[in-house]
C-alpha cells in the first residue's frame, strides 16, 4: 500500500487482528509513515479496548509473543516492530464500539470524522484575497451563536456581486471542522439551478436524501411525514444559496414558512439572497452584506491591479478613481483591477475616461467596459460559456474551448475555476452579475437573423415556427412545455 499518496488512514482493531502477521505489517507500514511523511491516521477499536492494543501486557503483545516469540531472529526482530507500531498507532485519537452501541452508528460516526479532518488539511483560500471578510464573518458568527441549543436562520442580503456568497462560504467552512455531531451541506445557487437544470421537487429530494445520508430513499419513503420525523431529531448546518422566491424557500423547507420545528435544536440555517421579502417571510435574523468601505476598495483592487496589497504611489490617484466606479462592489472592483494590471498609465487614462462619461454609471457598466475590452473572438467565447456552459466541467472546457483564450478570461476575473468537494472535480464558474450581463449583451443584437446564439425562450419559439420547422418534434416539445410566464424565462 502506497500511503504518501493517502490523507489519511482508518486502522479497525479487531479481536483477531493480532493473529494475521499481514495486518501487522501494515500497521507498521502506516506507523513509519506517521513518522516520516505526518500521515494522519484514525484508530477504531471494535470490540476491543485501547489497552489492549497498546500495552506490553494487552492482549494483543500476548498474542505476538505467543505465535511468533520463540521463532526465528528475523521474527523476532518483526515482534518488536509490530509492537511498537501498534503503541503508535493505537495512541492516536480514535473510536470504540463501546462509545457507540451499534455498528451502523459507528460508521457514520467515523465517516463524518474523516471528511471533517480531511476537510481541516484541505487547502483554503487565500485570506489575502477576502479583504473585509474578516470582520463580515465575525458579525454572522455572533448572529450564528453556535453555543446557544436552539433553531436560528440567518439571512445574507445584499445586492448582486456584493459578497455574500463568499461569506456564507467562509463562515461555512468556519464551523465545518469544528462543530461535531451536526450535519452539513452547501446547497450553491439554486435560483439558477431551478430555473435551468432542476426541478423544485427534484431538488428537495437531493437535500434531504443527503442530510439524511438516505440516497435510495424512494418518493413514497421521502413523504413530508417521514421527512420531517427523522429531521426533528437531527442538527443540521444548512446553506442555501442564492434563494430569490419566497415559494423557493418554503419548498425546500418542505412548506414550513418558520422552519423552527423541523430540524433539531442547535440547527442553524444560512440564506443568501438579493430579496429582503425571502428572509422577512421565514422569521430570519436578517444581515445586510453592505459595500466596501474606501480603504477596503483600494486593498481589494491593489491586490488585482498591482498583484500587491496597495496601488503604488504613481497610481493612486488613478486607483481612487478607479474604485469610486466600483462602489465598493467586490466583483466590480476584481474585474476592473485585472482589466487594468500591467497597463500603461496612458492606457489607465483612457480606460477610465470612457468609463466615466456616463454620469449614473452602474455596476454593470463597470463589467461590460471590462468586456468590452476583450478581442472579438473571447467576446463570443465569454458569452457562450456565460449563456450555456456556466457550470462546464474544467476537463470538457479544455478539450472544448482553446486553453490560452480560457485562461485570459480566468485571468480577468471573468471566469473562474471552482472546486466541487461532493464531486471531486472542478468547474468553471460564472458570477450572476456576468451572466446576466452576458444575457443582456446577447438580447440587445439587434437582428434576429444575425445573432449567433438565442437565450431568450420566445425567440427560439419564433425562429423554430417557421416554415416545415412547425411540423417537427423539437417545436412540439416547446410548444408543450412553453411556461406560463413569458418575461425572465430562459431556455438551454
Amino acid at each position: 500500500m502506497c500511503f504518501k499518496r493517502s490523507a489519511l488512514s482508518v486502522v479497525i482493531f479487531s479481536e483477531n487482528f493480532a493473529d494475521s502477521s499481514r495486518c501487522l505489517d501494515e500497521v507498521a507500514t502506516i506507523s513509519r509513515s506517521m513518522e516520516e511523511f505526518g500521515h494522519l491516521v484514525l484508530p477504531v477499536f471494535y470490540k476491543v479496548d485501547p489497552s489492549d492494543v497498546s500495552e506490553d501486557s494487552g492482549s494483543y503483545a500476548n498474542t505476538i509473543e505467543q505465535k511468533y516469540g520463540t521463532r526465528r531472529l528475523q521474527i523476532w526482530k518483526d515482534r518488536k516492530r509490530w509492537i511498537d507500531a501498534l503503541k503508535a498507532v493505537a495512541n492516536c485519537v480514535g473510536y470504540t464500539l463501546q462509545e457507540i452501541k451499534i455498528d451502523s452508528d459507528l460508521v457514520e460516526e467515523i465517516v463524518n470524522v474523516v471528511l471533517k479532518r480531511l476537510a481541516e488539511i484541505s487547502p483554503r483560500v487565500k485570506s489575502d484575497h477576502l479583504v473585509g471578510m474578516d470582520v463580515r464573518a465575525s458579525e454572522v458568527e455572533q448572529l450564528l451563536a453556535m453555543n446557544v441549543y436552539d433553531f436560528r436562520i440567518i439571512g445574507l442580503w445584499g445586492m448582486g456581486g456584493i459578497g455574500k456568497t463568499t461569506l456564507a462560504t467562509t463562515c461555512y467552512h468556519s464551523f465545518v471542522s469544528s462543530e461535531k455531531e451536526m450535519k452539513y451541506h452547501f446547497v450553491p445557487n439554486i435560483n439558477e439551478k431551478l430555473e435551468n437544470q432542476y426541478g423544485i421537487e427534484g431538488m428537495v429530494h437531493e437535500l434531504y436524501s443527503i442530510l439524511l445520508s438516505a440516497d435510495n430513499l424512494d418518493s413514497h419513503n421521502m413523504g413530508i411525514g417521514y421527512r420531517r420525523e427523522r429531521l426533528s431529531r437531527l442538527r443540521v448546518f444548512l446553506v442555501l444559496d442564492n434563494v430569490e422566491k419566497i415559494p423557493q424557500l418554503e419548498q425546500l423547507l418542505l412548506g414550513d414558512k418558520q422552519a423552527a420545528n423541523l430540524f433539531g435544536p442547535g440547527s442553524r440555517i444560512i440564506v443568501t439572497t438579493r430579496n429582503r421579502r425571502v428572509l422577512e417571510n421565514a422569521g430570519a435574523n436578517i444581515y445586510e452584506v453592505k459595500h466596501l468601505h474606501s480603504h477596503e476598495s483600494l486593498q481589494l483592487f491593489g491586490i488585482h491591479a498591482f498583484k500587491n496589497c496597495l496601488p503604488s504611489d504613481d497610481y493612486l490617484d488613478l486607483s481612487g478613481v478607479a474604485v469610486s466606479h466600483c462602489k465598493g462592489s467586490p466583483l466590480a472592483i476584481k474585474v476592473l483591477g485585472c482589466a487594468l494590471l500591467n497597463k500603461q498609465r496612458s492606457y489607465w487614462e483612457s480606460f477610465l475616461y470612457e468609463l466615466g462619461k456616463n454620469p449614473k454609471l452602474e455596476i454593470d457598466d463597470v463589467l461590460r467596459r471590462s468586456y468590452s475590452e476583450l478581442e472579438t473572438v473571447k467576446k463570443s467565447l465569454f458569452l457562450d460559456i456565460a449563456c450555456f456552459y456556466p457550470r462546464l466541467i474544467k476537463s470538457l472546457a479544455i478539450e472544448y474551448f482553446p486553453s490560452s483564450y480560457l485562461e485570459d478570461l480566468i485571468n480577468k476575473s471573468l471566469l473562474s475555476y471552482v472546486f466541487s468537494e461532493r464531486e471531486g472535480l472542478e468547474r468553471i464558474e460564472v458570477h450572476d452579475l456576468l451572466k446576466e450581463m452576458a444575457w443582456a449583451i446577447v438580447n440587445e443584437e439587434s437582428k434576429l437573423e444575425n445573432r449567433s446564439r438565442l437565450k431568450n425562450y420566445d425567440d427560439i419559439y419564433k425562429l423554430l415556427a417557421v416554415g416545415d420547422v412547425k411540423t417537427s418534434r423539437i417545436f412540439n416539445y416547446l410548444n408543450i412545455m412553453k411556461p406560463k410566464e413569458k418575461h425572465g424565462s430562459s431556455f438551454e
